[in-house]
């Protein structure tokens, strides 16, 4: 087999993306390379190409990309490249293989690269904060420790804080919960270490108001989960009391418009537990995991109904979860409660559709971590930071579950590393903000952007060339 060599002294190579242009290439990774100039045969192979009608073309090889490639002019002299080494298709077709040339290829890095961190102002930004809740409005994140009294609303377009009242919030504590309704953030739950509370509140930031909540039917809890459901706030498992310590698989459904709480069903609920994880679906909410539970269960608020689940087999909690419009993805956390507390770097994909469950690669995944954030982009799921016995890091990777692979975040201008920090979506940008190491508490933070400029470093890569004469 030949070898082609290129002088890039005599030609100039230019790469154009076809897909936007030829929308029959779409989900194809076609790209055509353009020669100006001369391409140097072996020197056994007396001949040049010196003509700019002549096309090196790069393609997936399949029947839609070559009918396309002839629409868009390819001689029929011309040569094709494939990655191939024995392309079955050219073949078929009446190609041969006439050689072989290894091409430096920098790939789009848009969404292959490693993205990039921006600073947040620290003017006005709250008190040094760690375990805080946190929402995203739409417009704003907002940013509420019940354990300090003491928050902020944070406009990323205007890199902008503002402070929130304190008047009305809910008593100091720990370890509550926030949701958004779309017009209101419910903090509630919690403890201040002597009791668990049954109380909560409704942050208006239309007018920087807060509003008590019912306390009539509502259980006591901390370290337990709460979700939207659209119309309700569902609450369900942690701990109920400190003396005795007990934990409970009970649960409740708030609706905000009539201040009223709703006990939920025990029917096949899941084992009582804490630091599990809770999503919804848009029709049911889903739990999982947490030390006392190896079960995978769906809770229905119009039958008030429980359906068991197929689970994953792996045994985690304070661990993340997200829901990506039809898959849950469940990763890290930990399986034990032993100091200093351990993480894993696993994760398992759940598919609604058809109860059953994939495991996430290994592959460039991030460390071993626990109270590190994730969040959900309409594509992949960002990992970032955590803890991994008591070491906190500042690292982080991005989750496709297409291709079920990960691309690693990156380090220049991260912020520094922590855990228990916040992590929310904007629609373009992940805000990381809080948060703290053993000994501190952070009260700063970067934005993420996950779309990388330019291009990927360079790899050389082997191209089979197929010429038609």
């Amino acid at each position: 087999m030949n070898t082609f060599t290129i002088n890039t002294k005599n030609i100039l190579i230019f790469f154009a993306i076809y897909l936007s242009l030829f929308p029959g290439l779409s989900g194809l990774n076609a790209q055509s390379v353009q020669i100006q100039g001369k391409l140097k045969l072996d020197p056994n192979q007396i001949a040049e190409y010196n003509d700019a009608s002549y096309a090196l073309v790069l393609d997936t090889a399949d029947a839609v990309a070559y009918k396309e490639l002839q629409l868009i002019g390819v001689p029929f002299t011309g040569i094709i490249l494939s990655e191939i080494e024995n392309n079955a298709f050219l073949l078929n077709a009446g190609f041969a293989k006439v050689g072989r040339v290894v091409l430096p290829i920098e790939g789009d890095a848009s969404t292959l690269g490693p993205g990039s961190f921006s600073d947040i102002t620290g003017s006005n930004a709250p008190m040094p904060m760690a375990g805080n809740n946190a929402v995203w409005t739409g417009t704003e994140m907002l940013i509420w420790d019940c354990d300090q009294n003491n928050g902020g609303r944070y406009d990323p377009t205007q890199d902008q804080w503002e402070a929130i009242s304190s008047v009305s919030s809910p008593s100091q504590r720990s370890l509550s919960t926030a949701i958004w309704t779309g017009t209101e953030m419910i903090v509630w739950g919690g403890t201040d270490g002597s009791a668990v509370f049954n109380s909560g509140a409704r942050y208006d930031p239309a007018n920087d108001t807060w509003t008590p909540m019912s306390t009539v039917n509502a259980p006591p809890k901390y370290s337990h989960s709460a979700i939207w459901t659209g119309t309700e706030m569902i609450v369900w498992g942690g701990v109920i009391s400190l003396s005795p310590f007990t934990v409970s698989n009970t649960g409740a459904k708030y609706n905000p418009t009539t201040n009223t709480w709703t006990p939920i069903s025990l029917t096949n609920a899941p084992n009582p537990t804490v630091y599990h994880s809770a999503i919804w679906t848009g029709s049911d909410m889903i739990i999982h995991g947490g030390p006392n539970n190896n079960t995978t269960k769906k809770y229905n608020p119009v039958s008030n109904s429980w359906t068991t689940l197929a689970h994953s087999g792996v045994v985690r909690f304070l661990h993340s979860a997200i829901w990506t419009g039809t898959k849950m993805i469940v990763w890290g956390g930990t399986n034990s409660l032993n100091s200093p507390i351990p993480g894993i770097n696993t994760g398992g994909v759940y598919d609604v559709a058809t109860n059953s469950w994939t495991t996430t690669t290994l592959t460039n995944a991030p460390s071993q971590r626990l109270a590190h954030s994730a969040v959900w982009t309409g594509q992949e799921m960002i990992i970032w930071g955590g803890s991994h016995e008591d070491i906190v890091t500042n690292t982080g990777a991005r989750y496709h579950p297409i291709t079920n692979t990960w691309i690693t975040t990156s380090l220049t201008n991260c912020p520094d590393p922590r855990a228990s920090h916040t992590g929310i979506w904007t629609g373009s940008e992940q805000i990381i903000w809080g948060g703290g190491d053993i000994n501190t508490s952070f009260n700063d933070g970067k934005k993420y952007n996950p779309i990388s400029s330019g291009y990927l470093p360079a790899v050389n890569t082997n191209m089979y060339l197929y010429s038609k004469n």
